[in-house]
C-alpha cells in the first residue's frame, strides 16, 4: 500500500513538472502580455515556487506599465532564488524608475556579490545604475566612484558618455572632457557627444574648437537650438559677431521667440539656462551690448 502511495505520489510530482514545464515553455510563444500572464498564473498556481515563472511575469507587467505588480514579482522571485541575477537586477532597474535609490543600490550590491567577478562584465550597467542612484541621493563622492568602476570595467562610449555628464555637473570640466573625448574615439556618431565637447571646450575658454563640435552636432540635427546658443556664445568670444547674431536668430526661430530684447527667461527649459544660467546670461548680455555698439 505504501510503495502504491509513493509510486502515485512520484506519478502525480512527475506530471506536475511536466505540466508546469510545457506552460511555461508556451508562454514564451505568445507576444500578447496580457495572455503571456494568464498562462504564467496556471504555472505558478501549479507550482507556487516556480521563481522563474514570477520573473517573467513581472517583465510582462513591466511592459504593460503595471509597475508595483511587477515590483511583486520580481521580489517573489528573490525571495525564492535569492541568487536569482537577473531577476534582482530587473528589481534593481524599476526601483531606479521608481525612485527609490537606496533600494536600486541594495539589490545592485547584491547582485556584485552574487555575480562571479569575470561575469560582472554581462551587466555593464549596473556600476551606472548604482552611480546614478548615489548622484540622486546627492553623496557625489560614492557616485564619482562608481562612474570610474563603470568606465574601468566597463569602457564603452555610454558609460564614458555618462561619466562625463556627471563630471560636468560637479563643474570638473576638464575630466569631463577627456571623458567626451574618449566616448568620440569609441563612438563618433554620437551627436550628444560632440555637444556635449563643445560645452566643455566653450567653458574651458576654447571657442574654435568649441565651433567644430557645435557645428558637428548640428550635422544631425540642425533643429538643435542647444547648439545654435553655443554657436552664439562661442563666435562672441571669437569676436565673430556676425555669425554669433546668425545662429542667435536660429535658436530664436527655433524657441519660437518673439522678443528683440534679451531676457534669459526666454530661454528657460535649454541647456544653456538650465546648466550654466550665470555663464549664458553674461555671455549673451556682453553679445547684446556689442551688437548695440556695433549698430550705431
Amino acid at each position: 500500500m505504501k510503495y502504491r502511495l509513493l509510486l502515485l505520489l512520484s506519478f502525480s510530482f512527475v506530471l506536475a513538472f511536466s505540466q508546469t514545464k510545457e506552460l511555461y515553455l508556451k508562454s514564451f510563444t505568445t507576444k500578447d502580455l496580457t495572455k503571456r500572464i494568464e498562462i504564467l498564473n496556471k504555472v505558478i498556481a501549479i507550482d507556487s515556487l516556480h521563481s522563474h515563472a514570477y520573473h517573467q511575469r513581472g517583465l510582462a507587467q513591466h511592459d504593460l506599465g503595471n509597475l508595483e505588480d511587477a515590483l511583486e514579482d520580481y521580489k517573489k522571485a528573490c525571495i525564492i532564488s535569492p541568487k536569482f541575477l537577473k531577476a534582482r537586477y530587473d528589481m534593481a532597474c524599476l526601483l531606479f524608475d521608481l525612485g527609490d535609490y537606496t533600494g536600486t543600490i541594495k539589490h545592485i550590491n547584491k547582485v556584485i556579490e552574487y555575480t562571479p567577478k569575470n561575469a560582472v562584465l554581462t551587466l555593464p550597467d549596473i556600476f551606472l545604475i548604482k552611480a546614478h542612484s548615489f548622484k540622486y541621493l546627492k553623496k557625489y563622492k560614492e557616485a564619482h566612484a562608481n562612474y570610474h568602476w563603470a568606465t574601468s570595467i566597463y569602457p564603452s562610449a555610454h558609460s564614458y558618455y555618462e561619466s562625463g555628464l556627471f563630471l560636468m555637473e560637479r563643474k570638473q570640466f576638464e575630466e569631463a572632457h577627456r571623458q567626451f573625448l574618449k566616448s568620440k574615439a569609441l563612438d563618433n556618431n554620437n551627436p550628444f557627444v560632440h555637444f556635449a565637447l563643445g560645452c566643455s571646450n566653450l567653458l574651458l575658454d576654447k571657442p574654435r574648437k568649441a565651433v567644430r563640435n557645435f557645428k558637428n552636432a548640428l550635422s544631425f540635427d540642425k533643429n538643435d537650438y542647444d547648439s545654435h546658443l553655443g554657436l552664439v556664445m562661442s563666435y562672441y568670444k571669437l569676436n565673430d559677431s556676425q555669425n554669433a547674431e546668425i545662429n542667435l536668430k536660429h535658436a530664436k526661430a527655433l524657441l519660437n521667440i518673439q522678443y528683440i530684447l534679451y531676457n534669459k527667461n526666454n530661454f528657460k527649459g535649454t541647456y544653456w539656462y538650465e546648466n550654466h544660467p550665470n555663464f549664458f546670461d553674461e555671455n549673451m548680455k556682453a553679445l547684446k551690448m556689442n551688437l548695440i555698439s556695433s549698430s550705431n
